[in-house]
C-alpha cells in the first residue's frame, strides 16, 4: 500500500464516521429519552428532568448520551489535564 492510498483511505474513513455521527445526532438517538423517565424523576418543564434522589444524582444539565431508561448507567469522572 502506498502512502497516498493510505492517506486517502484515512480521510474517507474519517468523513464516513463524521457522516454517521451527524446522522445519529439528527435522528435524536443521542439526545436521551425524556418522554419516559424512571420512577422518582422530577420533571420541571419540557425536556428538563432531575434524578437528585438517585445514588448518583444526575440532571438534564449534565452531559449525557443514550436513554434514561437503560438497564445500566455509566457515570465517568475525568480530568483532561
Amino acid at each position: 500500500m502506498s502512502k497516498g492510498s493510505a492517506i486517502v483511505g484515512f480521510l474517507l474513513c474519517f468523513l464516513g464516521g463524521m457522516a454517521l455521527m451527524w446522522g445519529v445526532g439528527r435522528s435524536g438517538v443521542a439526545g436521551g429519552d425524556t418522554a419516559i423517565g424512571p420512577e422518582g424523576a422530577v420533571a420541571f418543564a419540557e425536556g428538563e428532568w432531575n434524578d437528585s434522589g438517585a445514588a448518583v444524582p444526575v440532571s438534564s444539565k449534565d452531559p449525557s448520551w443514550g436513554s434514561r431508561t437503560a438497564a445500566v448507567t455509566i457515570v465517568e469522572y475525568s480530568d483532561f489535564q
